[in-house]
């Protein structure tokens, strides 16, 4: 793995399991870019991978995760489908926990990766999920679709950066 993302975090703990960030991306060069940010500033007790399974984008996005420290490889067209796209891609994840995203999907807050890994790390869960809050700017269709599923409203506080410093 990449050192970039490795650079603030916790080595040195080897009794805890390694978690994987899984991202799944199509021509999202620029969403990747803020994605990475945002891991970059999670505190977690532990090392965490990311996984991009990227889409044959046409653009940077492949690059970009790979120069951002992830580990990335290309699914094709072809063969998509969410579910096919998230099971391969878990099977290339060397992690014991495994933490799902899309590109386009930013963590609100430093401590977001470890609230995830704590919902469900021995506490008999296997799975958790978090609030999703839809992009000012996002689709009218997908923002409803949002707000009907998870009852999320829109914030003014929504596209702040990821975490104050």
């Amino acid at each position: 793995m990449g050192g970039a993302l490795l650079l603030d975090m916790n080595l040195s703990e080897p009794s805890q399991s390694l978690v994987s960030v899984l991202v799944r991306v199509l021509n999202e060069e620029h969403a990747l870019r803020r994605l990475f940010e945002c891991l970059r500033l999670q505190k977690l007790d532990r090392p965490f991978e990311v996984v991009v399974i990227d889409n044959e984008s046409d653009d940077g996005s492949a690059k970009v995760a790979r120069a951002m420290g992830a580990r990335v490889f290309t699914f094709p067209r072809s063969l998509f489908g969410y579910g096919r796209a998230i099971n391969v891609g878990a099977k290339l994840c060397r992690g014991d926990l495994i933490v799902l995203l899309s590109a386009h999907s930013w963590p609100q807050g430093d401590d977001w990766l470890s609230r995830m890994v704590n919902c469900v790390e021995g506490r008999g869960v296997a799975a958790a999920y978090c609030r999703q809050l839809p992009r000012r700017q996002g689709l009218p269709a997908r923002k409803n679709a949002i707000q009907s599923i998870c009852g999320a409203r829109l914030q003014t506080g929504y596209g702040k950066p990821c975490a104050t410093m």
